[in-house]
């Protein structure tokens, strides 16, 4: 018996509780990033800097534009850089995360000042606690927005991962002949395998 688990009203293929489908959320995602690179590098152009900022948004506009591209053609495989760089990213979040904490824990004294941009010496007679008390707020805050960030990252690639998987099962239901179940026995119908390939390409994203 052939048969295809494809069903293309799932949950899953949704954000947002349900308002949005994953398609929709891609284009949004990948359109919200490359103008948040447009914005980064004309602020991070200057007189002395100028290649290396290009250069960033040219891959990360590579990277956005490929993402865009798959989500319009329904191609997953454009895709995958998207979710190479954001699962990088997750993984690059969480390791700043983990370290600063753990270097927190035991070597406050080296992390709360480069944290605050204040360095204190032994001559200036300052203990362990001054230090820690003048740093806590920014450090927490720091930690904070690390935080959000790499929530964010986790959610964005979570729905690009789910975009990707509703386009490779929906190629793959597409190549699979479809069966009307009577009385628990399947029967294939040619007919209705064309009415099945077109509701795919109806269905409101």
């Amino acid at each position: 018996m052939i048969q295809t688990s494809f069903d293309p009203l799932d949950p899953k293929y949704r954000c947002f509780f349900g308002a949005v489908h994953v398609k929709t959320a891609t284009y949004f995602l990948s359109y919200i990033n490359l103008t948040l690179v447009i914005l980064f590098t004309i602020a991070s152009i200057s007189e002395r800097i100028v290649f290396q900022p290009l250069f960033v948004a040219f891959i990360v506009a590579l990277i956005c534009g490929g993402a865009i591209y798959g989500a319009a053609t329904e191609k997953a495989g454009w895709l995958v850089p998207y979710l190479i760089s954001t699962g990088l990213s997750v993984a690059f979040g969480f390791v700043i995360i983990v370290s600063g904490l753990i270097t927190l824990m035991f070597a406050p004294g080296e992390i709360v000042p480069a944290l605050t941009g204040k360095r204190y010496y032994v001559n200036e007679q300052r203990n362990l606690d001054e230090v820690k008390h003048d740093g806590d707020c920014a450090v927490m805050l720091i930690f904070f927005l690390y935080t959000i960030k790499l929530a964010v990252c986790i959610w964005m690639y979570l729905v690009v991962y789910r975009c990707y998987q509703f386009f490779v099962a929906k190629k793959e239901a597409s190549r699979l002949p479809t069966y009307q179940t009577s009385f628990g026995n399947p029967t294939f119908s040619n007919a209705n395998a064309h009415e099945t390939k077109s509701s795919l390409q109806e269905i409101d994203l």
